[in-house]
């Protein structure tokens, strides 16, 4: 679904998209400026229809099933963040406020924040694997910058093997997660942000809104807490509707 989503909103490589152009052709002629193309209704609707998807997975806190649909869209969102004109017509209405949230709650219990910080695609570990999602996107667009050439290169499974699950492949997804927040945070402080003191996310003032429905706590580090522990993210609780 995701990718399907990314695809969309990049109208299948429509030459009247301005996304798909600010990516493909990054240093257009001055006729054909990224900035001044209108968007088309195909691409308006791509996006109302992605920003009602993403609504509804962020605020599934502790769902690790959301897990590979969030990798999928990070890489997305971390290629249009290096191009002005394509995030120019992403960002303002992308729930930025629900994907810091979301963001946090996976750093509860993650602790190698070098991995995720460094400039350089995580070092495999033993046992990891190119990711399902991963053999998906290859070769895609909006992929290049993400997934390093050498991922596959020592990868010789078959398409039964390349899209099965093991279960470690959660914490992988996640650092995978945190590791793309991190990039896109440091390309642009004008929508998300990463405290590297901290190690928490939020967002740039624009975008820091209540969002109905959900509420967030300090988390109580108990009296036998270090002061380390005082900097953990807060938890996200969803209200229930009425």
């Amino acid at each position: 679904m995701g990718i399907t989503i990314c695809c969309s909103i990049l109208g299948y490589g429509d030459s009247k998209n301005p996304v798909y152009q600010a990516i493909k052709y990054p240093e257009p002629e001055e006729s054909e400026d990224h900035s001044m193309m209108e968007p088309p209704a195909s691409m308006i609707e791509a996006l109302a229809l992605a920003n009602k998807t993403h609504d509804v997975i962020l605020r599934r806190f502790g769902d690790p099933n959301i897990l590979s649909y969030l990798h999928v869209f990070l890489v997305f969102l971390r290629e249009t963040a290096a191009y002005p004109e394509a995030i120019g017509h992403i960002a303002p209405e992308f729930p930025w406020k629900l994907l810091s949230l979301m963001l946090n709650t996976l750093l509860v219990d993650y602790q190698v924040y070098s991995r995720i910080e460094n400039e350089c695609f995580p070092e495999s570990r033993k046992g990891d694997r190119p990711l399902p999602e991963d053999w998906a996107m290859r070769g895609l667009l909006w992929t290049e910058r993400s997934l390093p050439s050498d991922l596959f290169s020592s990868e010789e499974a078959d398409d039964s093997e390349r899209y099965f699950e093991v279960p470690s492949m959660i914490e992988q997804r996640k650092e995978r997660v945190l590791y793309l927040a991190c990039r896109i945070a440091a390309q642009s402080s004008d929508f998300l942000l990463y405290n590297r003191e901290s190690h928490r996310f939020s967002v740039s003032k624009q975008f820091d809104i209540e969002i109905p429905g959900v509420t967030c706590e300090p988390e109580d580090p108990g009296p036998d807490a270090a002061v380390g522990d005082l900097e953990m993210p807060d938890i996200v609780k969803t209200e229930p509707t009425p």
